[in-house]
C-alpha cells in the first residue's frame, strides 16, 4: 500500500460517521440554497436571511437560523402532502426522516406504521426492522438496517449508480476510488489490477510500478505519493500542475507561490528563496523588507518586532500602515490591532492603549463599556453573572436591560443573568431562581420528570444520572438505545458505546457489554485469543505494549503488516513503531533495528539535521543551541555561519549560539560572550508588556514591578507605582508603591508593609481563588491546600476551613482522611510511631500491625497496607512480610503457608519463591505458561493453543480462540487457519488443496493458467486432466528416453518411479538407480544443521516463497519427522547461506530436495558453492581448471546426495548458488567440517540426558519435563526451562535462563534427572540471539537432597571452577575428572558477559541409570520387597528420595538377619495400591493432584471421603464417599447422610476446603475459627461461591444459617425448611413453611414441623422448629442441646424421635442386611442404625478390615517367633 496522505479524502466510514452526527445534532442541513431561490414545502425559510433548513431541524431544541425563528413553534401549519406532522407536539417534519430509526418526533410518531417507506427510491430494512433507507445506501458497505439485510446478497445487485466500482464482495463503492492505494472494497478487489486500468480522473499521475492513480497536485510537490516514487521523476521538465505555483530550480518540485520569499526555503536549493529583491510579493498587501525582498505578512509591520533582517518593518511607523490599528504613543514605533485598545491588556509598552478609555469609544460597539474606567468587555460578558469590569457594572441593572446578547441565550427572572442556550434546561441552576430549568419542552431532548430540565437524547440510559430525580435512567430495560450502535446492557437497560464493548472493563453493572465476545463489535479491532474477550483497536497489536492476558497482541508480529503503513517494523520482533521515531536517536525495538544503517538512510522528516557520526535525525531547532544532542556534537558544528531555526532567536556573536529570544537582556549571561546582554538600552523588551529598566535596558517581567523589590539596578520598576501594572492587582494604601497580586490580598497574611491588603476583608466581595474558603468572621481566604487540615487556618475562632470535611476529597491525594472528622493529614502521620493518635478517632492507627514497623530509619515507619504480605521486602528488615495470613492474600495471590502473599504467576515458574515450605511449587501439573486441558490435565504449551490444531482430547484448547476471520485468515475446509498471502499462490496450505482452487488470473510462476483461472503447477503431468483441453498433462515426458517428468530413465531405457532410487533394489540393469545416494558423507564431521546446532539466525537466504520455506528450515530431519525446506520466492541469482559460528575447515556438503514438503516435486540438480570470512567478500570454488566449479545436484526430491570437496577450505561462511533444477528450488543442506563440536552430544560412551530439544521434533516434549528444571529465580520470562540447549528459533531474542536482576549472589539452575546416572560432563551455551553467556561455573550434584560441589581432580582440597563460553552461540564442553553418580545436577554462574544466561545439556554414561542408588552404587529392585514388584516406603517423599535398605529395615522395624525378600513387608504392603499396569503408588501419593501412574490410577475416586462419620462398623469415625450421600441409604448411623438432601446434595454438609474433599458441617462456616487451611470457610464470597456452584442461582438475599453468607439457593425455597433465620425463604409458599410461634398462632399443628421445637438461646420462651440439617451436627442450637440428643444411638434410638415408629415398622418387613442378628453393649439391631430406609451399604470396608487384622496378626506373631 503506498503511503499516500490524502485530505481530499476520508475515508468511507469516518465521512459517513461524521454526517451522522453532525446530522443528529442539528449542525448540519441538506438542503441550504440562496435566499433567492425560494424554499421548498419540505423545507423552512428563516425569517431574516431566507435560508432554507431541513424541517428536520425545526423546533428541535437548537437554534439553526440566525434569528432563531426555526424554533419558533406556536401554530405550525403541516398539512402539505410532502411533510409529516408529529401527533402530540407542534412540529412538521420532512419525510427524508420519517421512517429512518430515529425519533425525531418526542412521541415517536415518525416511526410508527412504517410498513411502506413514505418515499420513492427508498427500500425497507428486514421484514422485523421498520426503518428505510435510500437506494443508494444499500451494498455500500455499511450497515445502515441494524440486522444488515442492505448489504446482503450484494453480489446479485447491481450498483445504484452504474459507474460505480463493484467490488468483488458486491459492495459499490464510488469510481475514482478504484486505483487510488486504499483498500475501499476491504477485500482488495478495487486495487486489483491498476497497471491495465486507465485512471478515473484522466488528470491523475498514474504510478509506474503498481499503477496508482494520484491527484495531479500530488506530482512533483517534493514527497513520494507512489511507492517507487515515480511520481517525484522528470520534475524539471514536466512542469508544475497549478500554473501559479513555484517550480524548484534543481529538481522540479511544485511548492505554494505563497511560500516564495518568506525566509524559509522549501526548495531544497533555496531557490525560492533567491533574487527577493527583485520580485513582487505573491500577497500584494505583504510588506517587504528593503534589505532582503522578504515579504511578511502586514499586520506584522510596525508591531514593535523586526521581522526584516534590517528592522526595515519597523520603520517610519508615524502613521499605522494598516487602516484603524491603534499607534502606541511615547515615541514608540509601534502599532495594535483596533480590537487591543482599552481592552484591559497593556499592548503597547507605555500602556498608552489603555489610556483615556472612557472618552474613547468601543471597537465593536456591540461591547460593553465598564463605568469607572471605560475597558470594553465582549458583549457575552454582560450579565454572566461574573464582575469582567473592576467596578462590577457589567453585572448591574442586568434586570433592566431587555435582550441578551446572543439571541440564543436565557435571560434569568430574577437576576437578569444571561445563560447560554446549551445551559438552559440541562439539570442544573444557572439562574438563582432556577427560572433556566422551567418550562422546558421535549423538542428532539428528554425532559426529566422533575423540574422539567432538557437532556441531549444520548444521555438517556447511559449510567449516569443527569436528571435530579433520577428519570432519564428510569425503565431503560425497555427504551431502545438513542444511537442504534449503542450496546444495551442485559439487566439494566444502560446504553455504551460500541468502543466500550468488549475491551476489558464492565461498562455494564451486570457486565453483559463483555459477555459473548466472539466477535469484536467494532471493525478491524483485535480480539484477544484467550483469557478473556478484549478486543481493541487494530493499532494497538504488535506496538511493543502487551495488552492482552495472553500476549496474543503481540504474537507473530514479524509475519505481519503494521496497521499504519507508515510505520517502521522492528526487525526481530515486528513491532510497529510511528516511522518519526526511526534514528532519531532513542532504542525503541529490542534489537534496535530502528537506529541501525542511519547513516545509509535518509531522514524521515527531510528538514531534520542528520548526526555526521551516527546518522541519527533532530529536528532542526536542535542544532546550534548550545547542548550536544548528537554523539558527535556535530549539531553544534559551524554555527557561525547558520542561520537560527525560529528567526526571532538571538545568535550568540562569538560561537553563533541560538537562543530564545527572551534570554535576551534579562539580566543573565546566557552567551559564553556576553552578546546576549550588549546593548540592551537601544533594544526593545522580547514580551512587550515586560518593563524595560531606565540604566541598562534589562527587561522586568511586570509581575516585578511595583512589587516592593527593586528589580532594576536603578530601581526604576519601583519608580512612579502611583497605578499597578495589572488591572488585577491591589495597590496598598500607604507610601509604599507597592502591588500584590490578587490572591495574596485576604489571605491572613499581611503582604503590604503596611497591612492594607487584609483590611476590610469582610466587606469584599469573594475570595480570588475558586476553591478558596472566606472565613466566617475574619473574611481571610484560605487555599485549598491548608482546609481540613485539623487546624484553624481562619484563626478567628470560627473554624470555617475546617467545616463539611467528610464530604470533600483531600487536596492532596497521598494524604490519609480521617474516618469520623474527614481531617487530611499526611502519609507520615500514618501508622507512625509516635504513639498519638493524629485523627481524633484514631482511625490514622487501624489497620496498624505493631509487629510490622519498619526498623531502617530511612524507609517508611510502616509499610504501605498494600505492600504488606506481597512476598516483596519493603521493610529491610523484611519485617512487613510477617506473620502473615491467608486473609492477606485475596484471589489470584498465592498465600505462603509459612510465609507471604506472592503473584498467581509465579505458580509453578520453576523459582521456590515460597521460600519456607516450597508451596508454589508443589502439586504443579502444567507450568505457569503452559494451558492445562480441562479433562485430561494434559499440559499445552502456548504456541499450541488456538493454533488449529487440536492438543486436548476434549478441544478445550481451541474453545474460547477466535475465529480465523476474526484473525484476518483464510479457513481451510478442515478449520485451520491460513494466512491470506497463502491462497492461491501455488502452494497448498490446506491438507484438501482447497486454498489452491478457483484461483483467478494473472497467475504466478507456480501456476498454469487453463479455463480462464490459474491451476498449481503440482496439478500438472499428475495423469488427471484438470483443464479441459487437456494441456495440464500434455508434454510429461523428460528426454529421448519418454520418461515422465518425475521419473528416472535408466541407461536400457526403463523409466522408474522416484521411490525406487536409493531403496536397496536395483531396478536399471547397470544399478545407476541405487548409485550416488549420499550413504559416504564427506570426511569430518557435520557442522550441526541438523542437530540445530547451528542457529536459525545463521542461516540466510537471497530470498524465501514464504515464511513456512525461510532458509532456517534448509535442515535434514528424520524421514518420519514432518520437516520443511528452503524454497526462494524466485528461481533465478537465489542462494542460500550459512554462518558458521567460527573459523574452521570445510570438507563437503550433503543435499537433499524438496522432498514430500514442498507440493511442486522440486530439487537442485546442480550447483556452486563460494566462501567467505567477512560475509561480505565471497570467493567462488574453483576445481582444478581455475574454472568455477559447478557440482551435480539430485535425482530426485527425496534421496541426499553427498559432494565433498577435493581440497578442504578454510571460512567462516559458505553459500550455495543453484544453478540447476528440477520443478522450482527446494533444498535442504548440510555442511561439514574438521571440528567435532555438533557430535559432543553423543562421543564415546555418554549420551545426553534429555534436557535439550529434540532436534527432530523441537516442538516434541523433551525427556526431562518442565517442571524437573527449576532455579534460584529468573529475571523477567527467562523461565528455568528455557535453558535447553539449542532452544530458540527464527529471530526470537533471549531464550534461556537468567536469573533475576540484582539477584546475582549464590544463584543457581537446578536439573532434575528421571533416575540417577552417572553423569559424565555437562555442555552450555549463552543466550539464543542475544550478547549474554555465563563465561565460568561451579557445579554440584545430590542423590538425596544432601549437595557436593564437584571439587575435580583435587578432591576435597577445593571446589572446581569450569570455563563457561566465549560467546552465545557455541557449545562450551566440560568433562568431569571423576564422574558422580547423581539425581539433581545444579550450576551455580560465577562469571558472566553482560548478564548471566544458560542453556544446558548433561551429558551421562551410556546405560547408568538406576531405579535405586544405595550405598555409592546401582542396587536392583529385586532387593526390596516383592509384594507388589518393589514396594516403597513412606519415606520415598514421592520418588524424590532413593531407597536404601536401612531405610526399608526402619520402615518395617526388622533386623536384616534374614533376606528381605524371603520374609515381605507386609506393614509397608498395606501402604501400597496397585497402578494397574504392574506399577504401585503409595497412599500419601493417592489424591495429591499429580498423576503417579501412567493411567492415573492414584487420582480416581479421589472423593472417597466426602462426609465423616460413625457407620456402625466399629467405634471410630468412618469415610463415607459421595456416591453414598443422599442415594436414600443410610450409611451413617444418625442418618446424617441423607439429611436435607436437595438435587443430591446434602444442605448441612456441602462446603470443603480448597485442600481437602471432606465437607464441613454448616455451623463451621462463618464461625470465626479457621477450619480450612487457607481460611475460605470465614469468608463470605467462598461460602456463597459454594452455594451458588452446588445450587445454582440465589433468590434471597438474607441473613442465613450458613455462616455470614446472604445467600439462599431458589432450590432451597419452599423446601419445608428455612435457610433464612428470618423464614423469608418458606413464605408465600402453598405447602405451607416450618413450625414456629408464629405458625401455632395462626392455628397450625406441630404436625408440620419434621423435626420437633426447642427454645432458643436468649429466647427460651420461643418454640423454633429446629431445621433438619442443624440436628446432630456437633453443635448445640437448642438453649437446653435437645438437637444433639442421643446422636451416638447408644441406647438404641434413632436420633429423629418423631420418626420412630416409623423406623420400627420398617425394620419388621425389611430383610436384614449383613450381620445383625446379634446385639453388642454398645450398638442396637443393624435396622435400628439405618433409619426408615428400605436397605444399607452394610459393611463396605468390611474386607479391607479383615485385611488389616490379619496383617497385625502376621506381625505380631512374628514377633513373638523371633
Amino acid at each position: 500500500m503506498p503511503s499516500i496522505v490524502s485530505p481530499e479524502k476520508p475515508s468511507m466510514a469516518t465521512g459517513l460517521l461524521l454526517l451522522v452526527c453532525l446530522l443528529s445534532i442539528g449542525h448540519v442541513s441538506l438542503q441550504i440554497v440562496g435566499p433567492d431561490e425560494g424554499c421548498t414545502s419540505s423545507d423552512f425559510a428563516c425569517r431574516t436571511t431566507g435560508d432554507c433548513l431541513s424541517l428536520a431541524f425545526m423546533c428541535d431544541g437548537h437554534m439553526d437560523c440566525p434569528d432563531g425563528s426555526d424554533e419558533e413553534c406556536a401554530g405550525l401549519d403541516c398539512s402539505s402532502s410532502d411533510v409529516f406532522a408529529c401527533v402530540t407536539n407542534a412540529r412538521c417534519l420532512s419525510l427524508t426522516v420519517v421512517c429512518n430509526g430515529i425519533d425525531d418526533c418526542s412521541d415517536g410518531s415518525d416511526e410508527g406504521n412504517c410498513t411502506v417507506c413514505p418515499l420513492p427510491n427508498y427500500v425497507k430494512c428486514g421484514s422485523e426492522v421498520s426503518k428505510c433507507i435510500p437506494l443508494q445506501g444499500q451494498c455500500d458497505g455499511f450497515d445502515d438496517c441494524e440486522d444488515g439485510s442492505d448489504e446482503e446478497n450484494c453480489t446479485s445487485k447491481e450498483c445504484h449508480n452504474p459507474g460505480d466500482f463493484k467490488c468483488e464482495t458486491g459492495v459499490c463503492v464510488s469510481p475514482d476510488w478504484q486505483c487510488d492505494g486504499y483498500d475501499d472494497c476491504e477485500d482488495g478487489s478495487d486495487e486489483k489490477n491498476c497497471t491495465s486500468i486507465e485512471c478515473y480522473n484522466p488528470n491523475d499521475f498514474k504510478c509506474e510500478s503498481n499503477g496508482i492513480c494520484v491527484p495531479p497536485e500530488w506530482q512533483c510537490n517534493g514527497f513520494d505519493s507512489c511507492d517507487d516514487g515515480s511520481d517525484e521523476k522528470n520534475c524539471a521538465s514536466n512542469g508544475c500542475d497549478n500554473p501559479d505555483y513555484f517550480m524548484c530550480e534543481n529538481d522540479g518540485v511544485c511548492i505554494n507561490p505563497f511560500w516564495q520569499c518568506d525566509a524559509v526555503e522549501d526548495c531544497e536549493d533555496g531557490s525560492d528563496e533567491k533574487d527577493c529583491k527583485t520580485k513582487e510579493c505573491p500577497n500584494p498587501e505583504d510588506f517587504k523588507c528593503e534589505s532582503s525582498g522578504i515579504c511578511v505578512p502586514p499586520d506584522w509591520q510596525c508591531d514593535g518586532n523586526e521581522s526584516c533582517d534590517d528592522d526595515s518593518d519597523e520603520k517610519n511607523c508615524t502613521v499605522c500602515p494598516l487602516l484603524n490599528y491603534f499607534k502606541c504613543e511615547g515615541g514608540i514605533s509601534q502599532c495594535v490591532s483596533p480590537e487591543k485598545p482599552c481592552n484591559g491588556v497593556y499592548d503597547c509598552e507605555d500602556g498608552s492603549d489603555e489610556e483615556n478609555c472612557k472618552s474613547k469609544e468601543c471597537f465593536d460597539p456591540d461591547y460593553f463599556k465598564c463605568e469607572s474606567n471605560g475597558v470594553c468587555v465582549p458583549p457575552e460578558w454582560h450579565c454572566d453573572d461574573y464582575n469582567d469590569c473592576e467596578d462590577g457594572s457589567d453585572e448591574v441593572d442586568c434586570t433592566l436591560s431587555n435582550e441578551c446578547n446572543n439571541p440564543g441565550d436565557f435571560k434569568c427572572e430574577s437576576s437578569g443573568v444571561c445563560v447560554p442556550q446549551e445551559e438552559q434546561c440541562d439539570g442544573h441552576d444557572d439562574c438563582e431562581d432556577g427560572s433556566d430549568e422551567e418550562n422546558c419542552n421535549s423538542n428532539g431532548c428528554f425532559m426529566c420528570e422533575r423540574g422539567g430540565s432538557c437532556l441531549p437524547p444520548g444521555w438517556q440510559c447511559d449510567g449516569y444520572d443527569n436528571c435530579l430525580d433520577g428519570s432519564d435512567e428510569k425503565n431503560c430495560e425497555i427504551e431502545e438505545c438513542f444511537d442504534p450502535d449503542y450496546f444495551k446492557c442485559e439487566s439494566h437497560g444502560v446504553c455504551v458505546p460500541p468502543n466500550k464493548v468488549c475491551e476489558g472493563d464492565d461498562d455494564c453493572p451486570d457486565g453483559s457489554d463483555e459477555k459473548n465476545c466472539t466477535v469484536c463489535p467494532l471493525p478491524n479491532y483485535f480480539k484477544c485469543k484467550s483469557g478473556g474477550s478484549l478486543c481493541m483497536p487494530p493499532d494497538w497489536e504488535c506496538d511493543g505494549s502487551v495488552i492482552c492476558e495472553d500476549g496474543s497482541d503481540e504474537e507473530n508480529c514479524t509475519s505481519k503488516d503494521c496497521y499504519n503503513p507508515d510505520s517502521f517494523k522492528c526487525e526481530f520482533t515486528g513491532v510497529c513503531i510511528p516511522i518519526g521515531w526511526q534514528c532519531d536517536g532513542i532504542v525503541d525495538c529490542l534489537d534496535r533495528s530502528d537506529e541501525d544503517n542511519c547513516n545509509s538512510n535518509e531522514c524521515y522528516n527531510q528538514d531534520h539535521f542528520k548526526c555526521e557520526s551516527n546518522g541519527v535525525c533532530l529536528h532542526l531547532s536542535y542544532q546550534c543551541n548550545g547542548n550536544n544532542d548528537c554523539e558527535d556534537g556535530s549539531d553544534e558544528k559551524n554555527c557561525t555561519g547558520k542561520e537560527c531555526y525560529n528567526p526571532h532567536d538571538f545568535r550568540c556573536e562569538r560561537d553563533g549560539i541560538c537562543l530564545y529570544p527572551e534570554g535576551q537582556c534579562d539580566g543573565s549571561d546566557n552567551c559564553e560572550d556576553g552578546s546576549d546582554e550588549k546593548n540592551c538600552t537601544s533594544k526593545k523588551c522580547y514580551y512587550s508588556y515586560f518593563f524595560k529598566c531606565e540604566s541598562d535596558g534589562i527587561c522586568v517581567s511586570p509581575n516585578h514591578k511595583c512589587d516592593g523589590s527593586d528589580d532594576c539596578l536603578d530601581g526604576s520598576d519601583e519608580a512612579n507605582c502611583t497605578v499597578c501594572p495589572s488591572l488585577n492587582d491591589f495597590k496598598c494604601k500607604s507610601s509604599f508603591s507597592q502591588c500584590i497580586s490578587p490572591e495574596k490580598q485576604c489571605d491572613g497574611y499581611n503582604d503590604c508593609e503596611d497591612g492594607s491588603d487584609e483590611e476590610n476583608c469582610t466587606l469584599s466581595n469573594g475570595c480570588y481563588g475558586p476553591d478558596d474558603i472566606k472565613c466566617e468572621i475574619s473574611g481571610v481566604c484560605v487555599p485549598p491546600e491548608e482546609q481540613c487540615n485539623g487546624h484553624d487556618d481562619c484563626e478567628d475562632g470560627s473554624w470555617s476551613d475546617e467545616e463539611n470535611c467528610t464530604s470533600k476529597e483531600c487536596y492532596y491525594s497521598s494524604y490519609f482522611k480521617c474516618g469520623s472528622s474527614g481531617v487530611c493529614v499526611p502519609p507520615s502521620a500514618r501508622c507512625d510511631t509516635d504513639g498519638k493518635d493524629d485523627c481524633e478517632d484514631g482511625s490514622d492507627e487501624h489497620y496498624c500491625r505493631e509487629d510490622e514497623e519498619c526498623a531502617i530509619p530511612d524507609y517508611f515507619s510502616n509499610a504501605h497496607p498494600d505492600w504488606q504480605c506481597d512476598g516483596v521486602n519493603d521493610c529491610r528488615d523484611g519485617s512487613d512480610e510477617k506473620y502473615c495470613t491467608v486473609e492477606h492474600c485475596p484471589f489470584p495471590m498465592h498465600f505462603c503457608e509459612l510465609g507471604s502473599c506472592i503473584p498467581d504467576t509465579k505458580r509453578c515458574d520453576g523459582v521456590r519463591d515460597c521460600h519456607v515450605d516450597g508451596s508454589d511449587e508443589s502439586g504443579c501439573v502444567c507450568t505457569s505458561t503452559e494451558f492445562r486441558c480441562e479433562n485430561s490435565g494434559r499440559c499445552v504449551p502456548p504456541s499450541g493453543v488456538c493454533d488449529g490444531v487440536t492438543d486436548c482430547a476434549d478441544t478445550s484448547d481451541e474453545l474460547t480462540c477466535q475465529s480465523c476471520a476474526e484473525q484476518g485468515l483464510w479457513q481451510c475446509d478442515s478449520g485451520e487457519c491460513i494466512k491470506n498471502a497463502s491462497v492461491c499462490d501455488g502452494d497448498k496450505d490446506c491438507s484438501s488443496g482447497a486454498d489452491e482452487e478457483n484461483c483467478h488470473s494473472p497467475c504466478s510462476g507456480l501456476q498454469l493458467e487453463c479455463d480462464g483461472r490459474c491451476l498449481p503447477k503440482y496439478r500438472a503431468c499428475d495423469g488427471l486432466e484438470d483443464c479441459s483441453n487437456g494441456e495440464d498433462e500434455i508434454n510429461c515426458t523428460a528426454g529421448s528416453g519418454g520418461c515422465g517428468a518425475k521419473q528416472f530413465s535408466c541407461a536400457d531405457g526403463s523409466c522408474l518411479l522416484e521411490s525406487q532410487l536409493c531403496d536397496n533394489l536395483t531396478d536399471c540393469s547397470g544399478g545407476e538407480d541405487e548409485d550416488d545416494c549420499g550413504d559416504v558423507p564427506p570426511p569430518g564431521f557435520p557442522l550441526g544443521l541438523a542437530c540445530r546446532y547451528i542457529p536459525d539466525i545463521y542461516v540466510t537466504a537471497s530470498s524465501e516463497y514464504k515464511s513456512e520455506f525461510a532458509p532456517s528450515q534448509a535442515r535434514h530431519t528424520p524421514p518420519t519427522t514432518p520437516g520443511y525446506c528452503w524454497v526462494p520466492s524466485s528461481v533465478v541469482d537465489q542462494w542460500l547461506q550459512v554462518l558458521f559460528g567460527k573459523t574452521t575447515d570445510v570438507t563437503g556438503v550433503v543435499i537433499c530436495g524438496g522432498g514430500s514438503n514442498w507440493d511442486l516435486g522440486s530439487w537442485v540438480t546442480s550447483f556452486t558453492l563460494a566462501f567467505s570470512m567477512d560475509g561480505a567478500s565471497w570467493a567462488p570454488y574453483q576445481g582444478s581448471s581455475n574454472n568455477v566449479q559447478v557440482f551435480q545436484g539430485n535425482r530426485d526430491r527425496y534421496n541426499k546426495v553427498s559432494r565433498p570437496l577435493p581440497a578442504p577450505v578454510t571460512s567462516r561462511y559458505i553459500r550455495l548458488y543453484p544453478t540447476g533444477y528440477e520443478g522450482w528450488v527446494a533444498m535442504v543442506m548440510e555442511v561439514y567440517i574438521t571440528n567435532d563440536e555438533s557430535t559432543w552430544l553423543t562421543q564415546d560412551e555418554y549420551v545426553p540426558l534429555g534436557v535439550r530439544l529434540d532436534p527432530g521434533e523441537p516442538s516434541a516434549v523433551s525427556k526431562i519435563p518442565d517442571l524437573h528444571i527449576t532455579a534460584s529465580s529468573r529475571g523477567d520470562d527467562f523461565y528455568p526451562w528455557l535453558a535447553r540447549l539449542n532452544n530458540g528459533e527464527g529471530r526470537q531474542l533471549g531464550a534461556c535462563w537468567s536469573p533475576a536482576l540484582g539477584d546475582d549472589t549464590e544463584q543457581w539452575l537446578q536439573i532434575k534427572h528421571d533416575k540417577v546416572y552417572e553423569v559424565v560432563g555437562v555442555i552450555t551455551q549463552g543466550a539464543y540471539n542475544m550478547d549474554d553467556w555465563v563465561t565460568s561455573y561451579k557445579l554440584a550434584f545430590s542423590v538425596n537432597g544432601q549437595w557436593t560441589l564437584n571439587a575435580g581432580s583435587t578432591g576435597h582440597k577445593g571446589e572446581m571452577v569450569f570455563q563457561g563460553n566465549s560467546n552465545s552461540h557455541r557449545y562450551a564442553r566440560n568433562l568431569l575428572d571423576n564422574p558422580t553418580f547423581a539425581l539433581y545436577t545444579r550450576f551455580y554462574p560465577l562469571t558472566f558477559h553482560n548478564r548471566i544466561a544458560l542453556r544446558v545439556e548433561i551429558l551421562v554414561k551410556y546405560g547408568s541409570g538406576c531405579a535405586a542408588f544405595c550405598n555409592g552404587e546401582c542396587r536392583p529392585r529385586e532387593s526390596f520387597c516383592l509384594a507388589f514388584d518393589g514396594c516403597v516406603p513412606q519415606d520415598y517423599e514421592y520418588g524424590d528420595r532413593p531407597v536404601c535398605e536401612d531405610v526399608l529395615e526402619a520402615e518395617c522395624g526388622l533386623e536384616l538377619t534374614v533376606k528381605l525378600e524371603d520374609l515381605g513387608c507386609l506393614e509397608i504392603d498395606i501402604q501400597f495400591s496397585p497402578c494397574g499396569d504392574g506399577d504401585v503408588f503409595h497412599d500419601s501419593q493417592a489424591c495429591d493432584g499429580r498423576d503417579d501412574c501412567k493411567q492415573g490410577t492414584d487420582e480416581a475416586n479421589c472423593d472417597e471421603c466426602a462426609m465423616e462419620c460413625l457407620t456402625g462398623i466399629s467405634d471410630h469415625v468412618h469415610c463415607i464417599p459421595s456416591e453414598w450421600i443422599c442415594d436414600d441409604l443410610d450409611d451413617c448411623s444418625d442418618g446424617k447422610d441423607e439429611r436435607g438432601c436437595v438435587e443430591g446434595v446434602p444442605k448441612h454438609c456441602f462446603f470443603t476446603c480448597r485442600n481437602n474433599v471432606t465437607c464441613l458441617s454448616t455451623s463451621q462456616l462463618g464461625d470465626g475459627h479457621l477450619d480450612c487451611d487457607y481460611g475460605e470457610d470465614e469468608k463470605t464470597s467462598d461460602i456463597e461461591e459454594a452455594l451458588g456452584r452446588m445450587w445454582g442461582s440465589c433468590s434471597h438475599r438474607c441473613a442465613s444459617v450458613y455462616g455470614n453468607a446472604s445467600c439462599v439457593p431458589d432450590a432451597f425455597s419452599c423446601d419445608g425448611d428455612a435457610d433464612c433465620l428470618g423464614e423469608e425463604d418458606e413464605l408465600g409458599c402453598d405447602g405451607g413453611r416450618s413450625w414456629d410461634v408464629t405458625t401455632q398462632d395462626s392455628g397450625q399443628t406441630p404436625d408440620n414441623c419434621p423435626t420437633f421445637y426447642c427454645g432458643l438461646p436468649g429466647a427460651p420462651d420461643v418454640s423454633y422448629c429446629v431445621h433438619g440439617h442443624l440436628v446432630c451436627d456437633g453443635y448445640p442450637d437448642c438453649v437446653a442441646g435437645e438437637d444433639e440428643q442421643g446422636c451416638g444411638t447408644t441406647d438404641g434410638v434413632s436420633t429423629q424421635s418423631s420418626t420412630a415408629d416409623d423406623t420400627s415398622t420398617q425394620a419388621s418387613t425389611t430383610p436384614s442386611v449383613g450381620p445383625t442378628a446379634e446385639l453388642t453393649s454398645r450398638q442396637g439391631p443393624f435396622e435400628d442404625q439405618t433409619g426408615p430406609y428400605a436397605g444399607s451399604h452394610g459393611f463396605k470396608y468390611e474386607a479391607m478390615i479383615w485385611i488389616m487384622a490379619v496383617a497385625l496378626g502376621g506381625q505380631i506373631l512374628y514377633r513373638l517367633a523371633f
